[in-house]
């Protein structure tokens, strides 16, 4: 027996050994699948992570790429504009400089821009490092391509592009190229020179590229960037669109795939390992115990398996998600920097107790309640933190850094700024998830400017409103330019009207006028036929003159023709209004018309009775280059008066408090002339300020002016000679009137 029972514990152990070895060669073909399958997945995950990347990159150069086609097109479409409204060649010159000088501004990489009627390189900026591109024929030009590319764009209308290709002046670029039209007809071309390397920096492809292998063809499979080694190792690629034709990225791993993985397969073996020989040991150990308890432990290493299998899910998942919310972020970021307009990201969750407080005590109308109450309303102003700015906001402010306009926003606000944050506050408490509205707010430097603002809660934050995002937009430019379009159209609506009346009230006006001065001289002791009438029906001339004299008959008189004299010059004023001057123009110099119209105002006998003119200190900052200038002398010193006499009554109403200064000055900016006239007086508000070149507008008593001074004025500056004339005033602070004409 216990030979037997020594025979069988053999046989076991030997069984023991077989089953072990049996498991520990399924388990390790097992192992060999698996890892076979985890190398598969890892290699799976890093092309997905790679393609990811691969996908951020390629939407930066895309970004990078059309910001830069589009300011093409925008030149496109000045030049057909400056076509369309018949532009002079010298002001199409100046305004291509100054349109080409924000486009070159706004991006890197641009070399030059250049407009070809017909195809002939004329109008180049920058200028200074391009002169030997003026006067090139594209349309002949010795380069067979070139011609071939001006040729495609002239027929199919679209952009063609060169490149890239080693430049001329050398680097890599491209040459962007477009047809403009007039009528359906060639004009000409709009041109483009870009440095390719600065736009790929700005996509990152260069820093990304000492991550990786990196290479980038263009359509026709010619490589000018990275290395041809990366297509030997099966690359992700990706296709960037072009407005003609598209370029190619190829990525792969500087280690070839599977190489970041190696690590984490290193760890997966050893486990995998670890757990066979767990297994081999603990079967060969636990082969005669119950099979329920073998059963057992195969459940729970499939539990195992299932498990692991289940975490590389999760784990593929998890990538993705991340990929998904880095590419959502930066296309924001990028949107949120680049944005030519003001962009803030504000957290206003301190508004929500604010509102659940008011609603509480039964408010439901939000707008007219914070109208009303300032106090709930500043209160709703510290609750608002702000989160970030854009560069846009830090220029429209005059912040000197983006943290000055991180502090708060109550140092942008006005009088008026509180009526449009009523309305923002008043539309989020409603429930609202967009507003817009117009009004004023402040930059830094406490100037005062008109804004469009938009308002928009982010999605996924409409609760707690903890992420909100301000559109600002300065519209005071287009407000001035509002005022100056009323302005003209009053001038043009009026200008008829002032003809007629000119014209009806000249002719009684001439036989009043008439009459007085021949009463007058009827009644004359210097003409002796007076005496001899007044002898032959028996009366004593000087006992007549004496009884008119004594009844203020010749004074009565004379206020008539004073008077006459005054309602024909409103009416000499009034033709100058309503018709064009037909006096020549001439070179003058604006610096002495200014020094007569002062001697004139000087001397004017108005003036000198009721403003004692030369009483003023007068302050001259003439620039000796603005002398000449292409004007009719005696409308100019006609509109130098009309300001001289303004600013003196304007100075009269200080009441002697202080030195009354008129300050004039001239200056040339480019190849204009700018005159201005500056006085210290009581200055005026915004309502009269808009009003004040209106016909028969006045500020002064009645019978001290006609209204018409700065009308006509305004009519000989804008219409005469082609210029502009604006006034700035603060009350208690004096004001200025600017002129500028061509030189």
């Amino acid at each position: 027996m216990e030979n037997m029972h020594n025979m069988a514990e053999r046989y076991g152990r030997l069984w023991a050994i077989v089953i072990a070895l049996v498991i520990a060669t399924l388990a390790a073909t097992l192992l060999y699948n698996m890892h076979t399958e985890y190398e598969k997945l890892l290699i799976r995950q890093e092309r997905a992570s790679t393609r990811m990347e691969l996908e951020t990159v390629s939407v930066g150069l895309n970004n990078a790429l059309n910001s830069r086609f589009s300011l093409l097109l925008g030149l496109k479409a000045f030049a057909e504009a400056a076509i369309k409204q018949g532009n002079a060649e010298l002001e199409f010159s100046r305004s291509f400089e100054a349109f080409a000088a924000g486009l070159y501004g706004s991006a890197a990489g641009i070399r030059n821009f250049i407009i070809a009627p017909g195809g002939v390189n004329k109008y180049v900026f920058p200028l200074d490092r391009n002169r030997k591109a003026l006067g090139h024929n594209l349309l002949t030009d010795t380069r067979p391509q070139v011609r071939k590319d001006v040729q495609r764009t002239i027929e199919n209308g679209r952009m063609a592009l060169s490149g890239p290709y080693e430049l001329r002046q050398g680097g890599l670029g491209i040459v962007c190229r477009i047809a403009v039209y007039e009528d359906g007809k060639f004009w000409g071309l709009v041109s483009m020179v870009l440095d390719v390397p600065p736009v790929l920096s700005e996509a990152g492809i260069p820093e990304y590229s000492r991550k990786k292998l990196l290479a980038i063809k263009d359509a026709s499979g010619k490589l000018f960037y990275g290395e041809g080694k990366v297509y030997g190792e099966s690359p992700e690629t990706q296709r960037i669109a072009l407005p003609e034709g598209y370029w190619t990225l190829a990525v792969a791993p500087n280690d070839g795939w599977g190489g970041e993985s190696r690590l984490s397969l290193l760890v997966f073996d050893a486990l995998a390992w670890i757990v066979v020989i767990l297994i081999a040991v603990s079967s060969s150990l636990l082969f005669f115990r119950h099979s329920r308890l073998r059963r057992a432990v195969k459940s729970r290493t499939a539990e195992l398996y299932e498990a692991n299998l289940k975490l590389v899910e999760e784990n593929k998942r998890r990538v993705q998600s991340e990929g998904e919310l880095c590419r959502s972020e930066f296309r924001f970021r990028s949107f949120f920097e680049s944005s030519p307009f003001s962009l803030w990201e504000e957290n206003m969750s301190g508004l929500v107790p604010i509102f659940e407080r008011l609603q509480a005590k039964g408010i439901d109308d939000f707008e007219f309640y914070f109208r009303e109450s300032r106090s709930d309303l500043q209160e709703c102003l510290a609750a608002i933190k702000v989160i970030d700015v854009n560069p846009a906001s830090v220029l429209l402010f005059k912040a000197e850094r983006k943290e000055d306009l991180l502090q708060g926003i109550a140092d942008l606000f006005c009088d008026t700024s509180w009526d449009l944050f009523a309305l923002e506050v008043a539309a989020l408490a409603s429930g609202k998830q967009h507003f817009h509205g117009e009004g004023k707010v402040l930059d830094l430097t406490g100037v005062e400017m008109d804004v469009l603002l938009y308002a928009e809660v982010i999605p996924g934050n409409e609760g707690p409103l903890d992420k909100i995002l301000i559109t600002i937009v300065d519209i005071t430019e287009k407000r001035k330019l509002e005022e100056i379009m009323v302005q003209t159209e009053k001038m043009m609506s009026v200008g008829g009207l002032a003809a007629g009346m000119a014209h009806e009230i000249n002719n009684p006006l001439a036989g009043i006028l008439q009459g007085v001065q021949n009463v007058i001289r009827r009644l004359s002791p210097d003409l002796k036929a007076n005496v001899a009438a007044a002898e032959s029906e028996g009366i004593s001339f000087a006992g007549l003159r004496g009884y008119l004299e004594r009844r203020d008959i010749p004074r009565e008189l004379e206020s008539i023709r004073i008077a006459g004299e005054r309602a024909a010059q409103v009416v000499r004023n009034m033709l100058d209004f309503s018709r064009k001057s037909v006096s020549a123009f001439s070179t003058c110099d604006i610096n002495s018309l200014l020094n007569t119209a002062l001697e004139i105002a000087s001397s004017d006998y108005d003036l000198k009775k009721n403003y004692d003119f030369k009483s003023i200190k007068i302050v001259r900052e003439f620039d000796p280059d603005a002398s000449n200038s292409r004007c009719i002398s005696s409308e100019m010193e006609q509109v130098f008066l009309n300001l001289f006499k303004n600013a003196a009554h304007a100075m009269e109403k200080r009441g002697g408090e202080g030195e009354a200064v008129l300050t004039l000055r001239t200056r040339k900016e480019r190849r204009k002339v700018v005159v201005e006239v500056e006085d210290n007086g009581i200055g005026m508000p915004d309502k009269i300020r808009k009003r004040i070149f209106d016909p028969f507008f006045t500020t002064k008593p009645p019978g001290a002016g006609t209204g018409l001074g700065l009308s006509v004025s305004y009519f000989i500056i804008t219409k005469n000679h082609g210029g502009s004339f604006t006034v700035e005033s603060q009350p208690g602070q004096g004001t200025c009137f600017r002129i500028t004409i061509p030189q």
